[in-house]
């Protein structure tokens, strides 16, 4: 195994693990409403995605129907914090900015289903000509792909950073920990899927 296979499968790993997380706290009764099942399925939805993205049969898996709903849910993270409940205006657009890794996520996902670019068989058969103009709009798109995910890879990075220095609750189980938050260590997992996808971009881009 070389060492583009543990990588493989150290991201793999990483994902796969989220992904039981949030089907956990997706299903399990005690999660605070629908709102909050959906927030975690998504989330599910996602490392599952992001599980298989390593390998070259995961690449397949990748089409117009993820990117649609991975879009989806990128405008659904923050849209649903705003309108929810009837907390005050300041609550809501707090809870839309903590969403910013997963959203910032969900983007990533639909930039990595978009096509690297390339000349088609059309412009090929056309001559040296077309090949020639191909040739230099797939250097300009090739030059933007690029500013892209280095941009989308950069805002993982600082939203891994972000979720990772938070304050973590204590291992030893008191009062505050029985009865605190549902999900006491969210920031550790938004901040490794952070992490995993921001190398992800790198490696498919």
């Amino acid at each position: 195994m070389n060492a583009s296979d543990l990588i493989s499968c150290a991201l793999t790993t990483l994902f796969a693990s989220a992904a039981i997380r949030g089907l956990w706290h997706g299903l399990r009764p005690r999660t605070s409403g629908w709102h909050g099942r959906i927030d975690h399925l998504l989330h599910a939805a996602m490392a599952m995605a992001m599980a298989a993205m390593p390998w070259s049969w995961g690449q397949t898996l990748l089409g117009t129907q993820q990117a649609v709903f991975f879009a989806t849910a990128a405008v659904w993270s923050p849209l649903s914090a705003l309108v929810h409940g009837r907390t005050s205006p300041v609550v809501r657009w707090g809870s839309a900015i903590s969403r910013l890794p997963i959203t910032v996520g969900m983007v990533a996902m639909v930039w990595m289903t978009w096509p690297s670019p390339a000349g088609s068989p059309e412009m090929v058969a056309d001559g040296p000509q077309a090949m020639s103009h191909a040739a230099h709009a797939a250097d300009s798109m090739g030059g933007l792909t690029a500013g892209i995910t280095a941009l989308l890879a950069a805002c993982m990075l600082a939203c891994s950073l972000w979720s990772l220095t938070r304050a973590m609750p204590s291992m030893v189980r008191t009062r505050a920990f029985d009865a605190g938050s549902q999900d006491p260590y969210r920031h550790f997992w938004e901040g490794s899927t952070a992490m995993g996808t921001a190398i992800m971009l790198l490696l498919t881009h």
